[in-house]
Order: C-alpha cells, then structure tokens, then sequence
C-alpha cells in the first residue's frame, strides 16, 4: 500500500485515538497530551520524520505508566505509519516487529502491523515475504470482521489482496499465468467491482506482474492500456515502464520516442525513474558509446547512488535498468577494443555480487538474465566460450526463465554445446536438441503478438529469425550427417545409393519409389515439417497478412461479421500508422492512440460476443506440409527460400514430394549479382529520368557475344539461375507452375528473367535474348508474400467475384516542377480500351483523361468488378511535396494544390487504397515498381501499393518491378488477360502471363521486345 493510500485512513483514526487518550497522572498526562498533538499537527502537515520521532516520545512517556493494550497498540500503529509516509521502510519494519514482540500482545492491530510490514518488506525488496504479510493481514482482517463487523472495510481488503496477489505474481520463480496472473487478475476484478471505478493504479500492478513473469507482450498491451486510459501520475509511470520495455524487445526508435513522453511529465517519476529514461535517451541516441556517453551515463547512476540511506530497493532495481540498457549497446566495433575482455568479467563479477539481492524478485532477476545474456554473446564474441557456455546454461536450466532468455539460452547452447560433468557435448544431435528447443520458445512468443500489434509483430520476427534460421541449418546438417537412400536412376544419388543432395522425400510409397525415407510419416517427416514451419516464422510479410485480412473478411459467411472484420482491421491499421511514428519527437503517439484503442476494444468485444470463433479468420498461421500439399494442383510446386548465413535454402513442395537443398554462396554475392542485374534492367532508377516515368531504350547489343556495357548479362543470369532454381528443377514436375515465396535479394529479381541454360556464345546481337533458354521457357511463376497466403487466396468458402471489368488510365498529370513532373501516358488508354473489349466485351467501366479522378472513382461501384486496372505512374514517398507512402498518380480536381489534399491533390495514396471495398480477382497495376517494397533490393518484396490493394479486397495482383515502355505494356496486359479469358475458369494468371511473355520474345516485327527489361517486369502475385 502506497502511503498517499494510508493517509486518509490514518487521519480517521488519528482523530478517534485523541478522543479516547485515557486519564494519567497530571503530569504525565499533559505531557502525553501535548506530545500526541504535536504529532497529530506534524503528521498531517506532512513532516513525517518530525511526527515519528515525537511519536517515539510520546510512546516512551505512555510506557511509563501503561495502559489499555488496545491504546498501545494505536500508537504503536501511528508510529509505523509516520514511518512509511517518510519512505523509511527499515524504521517501519522495526516497528512492526518491535509491536509483535510487545508484552502484552497488540493483537487489536496486528492487520495492520502486517499490512505495513508486508510494505516495508516490499520497499526492501523482500518480495514472497512481503506477500505472505500482506496474506497474513487480510486473512486476520477477515476473521477480526467476523467478530467486529465493518472494522475493515470490503473496499480496504480488496485492496490489501491486490498487494498480496501481485507480490506473489513477483516473487514466482515459475512462469505461470494460472498460478499468478490470473489470480492477480481475480483480485482486481474484485477490488474494482466493490469501488464501482476502474483502478490505474492496480492495472499498473497488473503489467507490472506481467513483466515480471517474462510475459512480454501482454505487458506491453497493459502499459498501452495505461497510456491511453489512466490519468496521471500512472499514465507518465507506464510510459517509463514501456519505454524500458519496448527497449528489451528491440523496438529501439520506440523506446526513444516513449522515453521522451514520460520526460516531459517527470514531475510525476521519481529521481530513479527520471535517470533511466535520461540513460536510455543517451544510448538511444549515440553512435556507439563515447566517453563522454559513458559518463553522462555515470551522472545518472550518481542521481539513484548519492540517495544514500533514502535508497530503496526500487532504486537499486533502477540501477540495475541502466546497466542492462548500457550493455546492450555493446556491438562488435565496441568488441575489438582490448579491454573488452575486462569489460565483460568487471560487469560480470558485479552482477555476481549482487544476485542474492534481487534473489526473490522475477522481475529483477529478469533484468539479470537479459543481461548475462548480452554479455553472453560479447563473450562468445571475444573467444571467450567457456565463459558464454556458462552463462547459457544458467540461464537455460533457470526455472524462472522467460520465453525470450529460453530463446536466446538455448539457441547459445545449440552453437557452442554443453558442459555435462565436466566434459563437452556439441555433437549434431544435441546441437538440433537445443535449436528446436529455442525455436520452439521464439514461436511461443511470436503466438502470442496479437494482430493489432502488426508492426511489433514484424520487429520481433526479424529479431528472431536467427533462431529460426539456426534450426532449418542445422536440420540440413543432419540430412547432410546422414545417410538417406535414393533411386539409383536419381540425379541426386551416387553409386551407393545415397543422396548427395538435392534431398528427396515422397510424401506416400516412399519404398516402392526407392527412397527410404518419407515426408508424410516418422523421424524425417517430424523434421521437414519442423523446417518448414521455421521457414516460414523467420520471415514477415505485410502482404501476406493483409492477404490473410482480406480473406478472413470475404469468407466470413455473414455480412455481420464481414462488416465487423473491416472495422477492426481498419483500426489496427490506423493503429499501426500511429505507432510507426514511433521515433518522432513531435508526435504524440498515444495522445492519438487514446481515440483509437477504446474503438478497438469495442469491436472485438462485439466479435468475441456475437462470433467467439472469429480468430479463426485472421489468424495468420505457418502451413503443415500435409496441408501445403493439399493446396497445390498437380501441375504445381510451392518454392519458399532462406537465405540464412550458411547459404540458400530452397524448401520445394509438390503433390508428390518434399525437395531441400542448400546452394553455399560466397559472402555478398547474391546481393551483388541481383543488384547488377537488376541495374540493367532498369537502367534509369525510379527517379533517374528528367521526367518521372520517361522511358529510354535498352540496349541490345549489335555487335558480338558479350555483354554491352551496361547490358544485360545472360552468363551472369544463368549463375543465379543455377544457384537458385537449378538444384531443385530437374526434380519439379515437368511445366509445372511454381510458386515462388522469395527471400532477401531474389524479392528484387523476377525469376522469368533468368537463365535457364549457359548462353550460345555463337548468337551475336540482338538474337542473343530472342534465343535464350529463358527459365519462363520451361515454367509459368507467381509470387507468394509468405507460403500461408496460399491457403488465404485458395479459400475454399470466399466469396467469388462475378463483375466486370473497371479500367483507370491516362490521366491529365499536373506539370508543377515545385510538385511533381510526370510524363504522360496516351498508350494506357489503348490499353484500358483493349482489355474492356477482351475481358468485358466492352461493357465495364472506364475512367480516362480527366475522369480518372479520386472523385469519379469514390462515386463507382467497386464492388462490381471482377477485373481493375490501373494504368499510371506509381510513386513511392517523397517523390511529391508532403506525400509520405506510395501512391498511384491520377487526374488532379485542382491544380493549385501545393501539398497534399485529399481526392483534390490527383494522388491515391496506400492508405486511401487500403480504405476502398473491392470485390475484384485481378487488380492490374500497370505502373512502375508496384512490385518491390521502397528498402529496395533484399527489402520486403511487395510495394505499400500492393500490400494496400490486398487489404481493400483483391484476390489476385499483376504487378510490376520497374517502369515498362507503355507500347510494350499494352501488348503484355492485354495478352495476358487475352490467354487468361481462354483457360478453363481463368484459372491461372501465372500461365496466361507466361503465354503473354513467350509472344513477346518471340514476336519478330518487335525483336527489341526480346529484352527481358521489357517483357520480365511483370509478376503475378496469387497464381
């Protein structure tokens, strides 16, 4: 109990004691009397120190002539309470055992001894200790209300069983949500229910419990809550706690930004609070630490050390904040200095000292574990693997372990091995033992990120995903370790029958196939599936969940919940932009954030209530292989990549098998070779032209075989092709139309632009590209945010679209050099018109020239179209005045506009696109680079464009990755969706597009269209 929670009660009784001050000796009496006011005048004048040593006086003057056990004990009471309202929990504490130890027994106020006992225990860091007085006070509480009825009140022992159920939520060295969050959670409930109010300060106890026993991202949700709900001082105390929080999980510019918040109310933090948000603003905010860094750093440990005898056992925790937060900076650079060694014995040899202090509190022994955690891999590091196989193994065998440290302990113990009896086990088996283990705790938490929390979801992924990336290498390792018969027939088997890799695993008959082992059943099966799964976790799409968003919406099976779906989603993605502003001074994130949770809240109340089952939907789950499998067509394959420190992984899937390989890669040299690559197909750069959007011819060489400068390089294109498609192709069915779930630099490059065999160097000239065994020769490829987006767009009970067609095309760009110059675009309407005839029979709608405005386009059914096309310049952030996401540029309603304004400005942003209801199974995006994300080259390989069409409600994209010459583009399209209006159900636009880009390459009145920078830009992404 805090003692600002203390003084009215104190007061009352206060008042009662001075009616009830029995008769004395004259002089004892007045002497008495006179002391007893002069305490009462100190204590509600709130000097403390003064009003506990007069109370000491009068005690000693009322001893001399004792009186009723009952008075005594009153006084004994106010004493410990002038004691806890001057933060002097030693003094406290001695007068509550001083009172238990009194003769005659003080029974009448033995609660309250407790109470304040289980206080004072508390500020002195005895915690379980703590919790089992404030048990002790409630329990004789009770029992005293059943002879005295009403001497403590409901409200008064709620509030005492708060303290008590979070004390022991503290001190649990067993992380349970049963044994301690739930019960905390009970009590609270109860507390609040009797005072008819919602309690901050409880609710801060609640994430702070959650904290303390590793529960992460609940905690984070409860401080949120706080944030934007409670007034102060406990919304500015959360704010301190989530920005140390925030700083734990890696979400670095967020804990700056929070730091910051909590700073600029910090009349409402302590001195400790304060130096730590201080401390993490100055590492938050420093390149590597610099002497001077480090010593503003040891001005604020001075603030919490130079308390001196007013340093409670909260300060110390404090201090051990700021330690944590500075050994997290240590990186490599800092690792090469010589005394870097030291460092990490010094602060090692420190926390050893100090352990026994923190011995029953799990949130501080948290803090301990994080620590020896960092400074765990800066020994690994520096050589020093003893020392870091130690501090993994403490930490690992911890009971009290978190999720996270189980994570990291054992992803340790997977590279460095164990130490059993003395002796060294790292073989291959226990190596795997222990990655799983780690990787089955980084998926445990990574479940538990609920999916309003998408952008900490995405942090968390690309922090974990060399745990996950540990696990699929080592599981390799053991394919490689192990022998694993094959036919003999196989390209992938030697003389002895064993494969060498590429390795092969049918799913049924394995034997009758000649492989021994099999992906459907037993020990390999267990470990494919595993792999598969962690492929998967160690990568984040956006896409892939807003895929799973729009899904969930039109498989809902009811209007209700459909509408209920959109809601929700609309708000977490608002959600979402507000949080991504995390590291800006300026904004106010949760003053904004404050409108948007209780919304939030509200919908999925009314989900839970009225569709309990409606997690189903949007849960964004790993596939099995045994439900990949069932997903695909015969004439399919599933190809997912990782690209781990190891090499690449290519993971294939098909109806009949499981294909791994693992192609080792010099350092850096896929990033280089798609970065070439990719240069010469799209020699100008997004922004590069005088004009935005202004084309330049590629350059088809005229003279001999090799490569022009600048050119297209067809040998480099067949060395990626054999590292990245070659190994495993011979063992895909023949044509068959692969899935491609890219990773890093081959998110970038289109895989129909590789080579699928070494180039004719007798071919010279532009007959070079026109002749090359292009890999779209021999299959149709579509792309796949994550492998789960497969079940998502293959949903067997979504809505199907059964309207027309809408095409938005050659808009009136506004030529404003201050604004934006675009180039414009008279082919697209060419196009529009052409694909309406093929695809709608000149019956869909179209919006050209002026009339492709964000006005006329409000104002259009959406919803009725099957097909939309959007034929225009596609703009990333930045590339216009005060445009900060991608945007499509259409028609301007006013050109004196000189930022952004809403539909007037002619720019359709990603969230304006986001907002719209589509019904469509293509939305066409016939404009530059809608294909990759703006982090470029290895960054998340679908632009905010695409991601936002998904989210609106669009099945199936065509996308492109660089700027195409409009000509070029009308040709493409409308093949495309000329072959696709010939294929049973439109079935496959992988394969009409395939079909498309075969005539063009083979068209000879266009030989320049033999250039893959003309025909391979556009990608299909669904299938």
């Amino acid at each position: 109990m805090s003692p600002g929670r203390q003084l009215p009660f104190a007061a009352l009784l206060l008042a009662l004691l001075l009616s009830v001050v029995p008769a004395r000796g004259q002089e004892g009496a007045t002497s008495f009397q006179a002391l007893f006011q002069q305490f009462s005048t100190l204590f509600q004048g709130g000097d403390y120190d003064a009003a506990a040593s007069v109370m000491e006086q009068a005690i000693a003057v009322y001893d001399r002539n004792p009186g009723n056990p009952i008075k005594r004990a009153s006084l004994a009471y106010y004493l410990a309470l002038a004691y806890v309202n001057a933060g002097d929990a030693n003094a406290a504490l001695n007068t509550t055992q001083a009172a238990f130890a009194y003769r005659p027994e003080l029974v009448s106020r033995y609660p309250e001894f407790y109470f304040v006992e289980g206080w004072a225990k508390a500020r002195l860091g005895f915690i379980a200790q703590a919790a089992a007085s404030y048990s002790a006070g409630v329990g004789l509480a009770e029992a005293y209300n059943e002879g005295e009825p009403g001497r403590f009140a409901p409200e008064t022992l709620a509030a005492m069983r708060v303290q008590e159920a979070y004390l022991w939520a503290r001190s649990s060295t067993v992380p349970s949500a049963r044994l301690t969050i739930d019960p905390l959670s009970a009590a609270i409930s109860n507390h609040e229910a009797l005072t008819g109010a919602e309690n901050s300060h409880d609710r801060y106890l609640l994430a702070q419990a959650l904290s303390a026993q590793g529960f992460e991202i609940e905690a984070r949700a409860a401080f949120l809550d706080l944030i934007t709900a409670a007034a102060e001082p406990f919304r500015t105390r959360a704010l301190a706690r989530l920005a140390v929080l925030e700083w734990t999980l890696d979400a670095r510019e967020a804990a700056a930004g929070t730091a910051r918040a909590a700073l600029d109310n910090a009349e409402h933090l302590d001195e400790a609070r304060a130096a730590v948000m201080r401390s993490l603003l100055i590492v938050a905010t420093a390149e590597g630490l610099s002497e001077a860094d480090v010593d503003a750093l040891m001005e604020q440990m001075a603030v919490i050390a130079d308390k001196g005898a007013a340093l409670t056992y909260e300060d110390a925790v404090d201090l051990l904040e700021i330690v944590s937060i500075m050994v997290s900076t240590v990186d490599e650079p800092a690792l090469d200095d010589p005394a870097a060694g030291g460092f990490v014995e010094t602060t090692l040899a420190t926390l050893d000292e100090i352990d026994d202090l923190f011995i029953s509190d799990s949130f501080a022994r948290h803090k301990l574990a994080d620590t020896r955690l960092k400074l765990a891999r800066a020994a690994e590091t520096l050589g020093m693997m003893d020392r870091a196989r130690t501090l993994y193994q403490d930490v690992y065998y911890s009971t009290a372990a978190s999720l996270l440290e189980t994570a990291a302990a054992a992803s340790g113990l997977a590279r460095l091995g164990v130490s059993v009896e003395g002796e060294l086990r790292d073989d291959l088996d226990l190596q795997l033992t222990f990655s799983e283990t780690a990787a089955g705790a980084a998926e445990a938490f990574l479940s538990g990120i609920p999916a309003r929390s998408e952008g900490l979801q995405q942090q968390q992924i690309a922090r974990l995903s060399e745990i996950m990336e540990q696990a699929v290498d080592l599981g390799f390792d053991l394919l490689e370790a192990r022998t694993i018969i094959g036919p003999m027939d196989a390209s992938n088997v030697d003389e002895a029958f064993n494969q060498t890799g590429p390795y092969v695993f049918p799913f049924e008959d394995a034997l009758a196939k000649g492989y021994a082992a099999s992906a459907g059943e037993g020990y390999y099966a267990d470990i494919l599936d595993d792999a598969f799964r962690q492929i998967q976790l160690s990568r984040q799409s956006s896409a892939g969940r807003a895929i799973a968003a729009m899904t969930a919406r039109m498989s809902a099976g009811s209007d209700e919940l459909a509408l209920l779906l959109r809601q929700r989603d609309a708000l977490i993605a608002e959600r979402n932009r507000i949080l991504e502003r995390a590291g800006e001074e300026t904004i106010t994130r949760y003053d904004l954030l404050a409108d948007i949770e209780p919304r939030l809240d509200a919908v999925e109340a009314e989900l839970d209530a009225a569709y309990p089952d409606y997690g189903n939907y949007v849960a964004s789950r790993p596939l099995s292989l045994e439900v990949a499998r069932g997903l695909l067509r015969a004439d399919e394959a599933l190809v997912t990549y990782l690209l781990t420190g190891r090499g690449l992984h290519i993971f294939a899937v098909t109806r009949e098998n499981v294909i791994w390989d693992r192609t080792v890669l010099d350092d850096g040299w896929l990033e280089q070779t798609v970065r070439k690559l990719r240069a010469t197909l799209d020699p100008r750069g997004p922004l590069r032209a005088p004009v935005r959007g202004a084309m330049t011819p590629f350059d088809l060489g005229s003279g001999p075989a090799e490569t022009p400068e600048g050119g297209f390089d067809l040998a480099l294109s067949h060395a990626l092709y054999e590292k990245a498609l070659g190994p495993v192709h011979a063992l895909l069915p023949e044509g068959a139309t692969l899935l491609i779930a890219p990773d890093g630099p081959l998110q970038a490059i289109p895989f129909a632009a590789m080579v699928a065999e070494a180039p004719d160097e007798s071919v010279t000239g532009p007959a070079r590209f026109a002749e090359a065994h292009w890999a779209i020769r021999d299959n149709a490829f579509a792309t796949l945010p994550l492998p789960s987006t497969l079940r998502a767009l293959r949903a067997e009970n979504a809505s199907r679209p059964v309207g027309g067609f809408l095409g938005i095309g050659n808009p009136h760009f506004r030529q404003d050099p201050a604004w934006l110059r675009l180039a414009p675009l008279p082919e697209t309407g060419v196009e529009l018109e052409t694909l309406n005839a093929i695809v709608a029979d000149d019956s869909g709608t179209l919006l050209l020239g002026d009339a492709a405005n964000e006005d006329a386009l409000a104002r259009t059914a959406l919803e009725d179209a099957a097909i939309i096309a959007f034929a225009t310049h596609g703009l990333m952030g930045g590339e216009a005045n005060g445009l900060t996401e991608p945007a499509l540029a259409l028609t301007p309603l006013d050109n004196q506009v000189a930022g952004m304004a809403g539909m007037r400005d002619g720019l359709l942003t990603a969230s304006e696109i986001a907002a719209l209801e589509l019904d469509a199974d293509w939305v066409l995006l016939s404009a530059c680079n809608t294909a990759q994300g703006q982090g470029g080259e290895g960054s998340e390989g679908l632009s905010g464009l695409a991601r936002a069409f998904f989210y609106a409600g669009a099945r199936r994209l065509v996308v492109s990755h660089w700027a195409v010459q409009s000509d070029a583009t009308v040709a493409l399209t409308t093949g495309m969706f000329d072959a696709l209006a010939d294929m049973p159900d439109n079935d496959s636009g992988a394969r009409a597009l395939r079909r498309s880009i075969l005539a063009m390459i083979d068209d000879p009145e266009n030989p320049s269209w033999s250039h893959p920078g003309v025909w391979a830009p556009f990608v299909t992404v669904g299938w």
